[in-house]
């Protein structure tokens, strides 16, 4: 154990003499942690920021008249709820081409369509020409990798959303 401190204390003295190579000694203990500390610092929350996803919505839906008169349109309700989420840049647009054509052109990373039997397919759930309420889900995989993964976790979480409330 004298060897190795009589070693230490050699080359402590050694870099005392020498203050370039101090400067490099100290600079490869420092670069290592100053390049931890940022690549943490910017991974802490990802999720920080995706107010900037611009998410084109179109709700085509046509609308339900029931048997008392009244008319429901359940794709205005969702979009209505989506209008006061602000975690994601909600764009609600009229026209499903232009949505399209806006995820096509990368003005928006994604797009979701609400389907025009939408609120039917929802009240006539035990007939016999049921088909599923469909959101229909269109994305643009070349414009941003980590954009990507967030929509897709959007679409389901959206999907989840309207299975719960209706």
């Amino acid at each position: 154990m004298k060897n190795i401190w009589r070693i230490f204390a050699k080359d402590i003295k050694g870099l005392v003499k020498n203050p370039f190579a101090m400067i490099i000694a100290l600079g490869l203990c420092v670069i290592p942690s100053l390049y931890a500390w940022f690549n943490i610092y910017s991974n802490w929350d990802p999720y920080a920021n995706t107010s900037n996803i611009k998410i084109a919505v179109v709700s085509e839906d046509e609308g339900y008249t029931l048997s008392d008169g009244t008319t429901e349109n359940m794709g205005n309700e969702v979009v209505e709820e989506l209008k006061e989420n602000t975690k994601i840049g909600w764009v609600f647009l009229e026209d499903s081409d232009a949505a399209l054509e806006g995820v096509r052109n990368g003005d928006y990373y994604a797009a979701v369509i609400i389907s025009d039997s939408f609120t039917y397919s929802m009240y006539n759930a035990f007939s016999d020409d049921f088909e599923n309420p469909a959101l229909i889900y269109y994305q643009n995989q070349k414009s941003n990798a980590i954009a990507t993964k967030i929509t897709d976790t959007v679409a389901g979480t959206l999907q989840n959303t309207i299975n719960e409330t209706f």
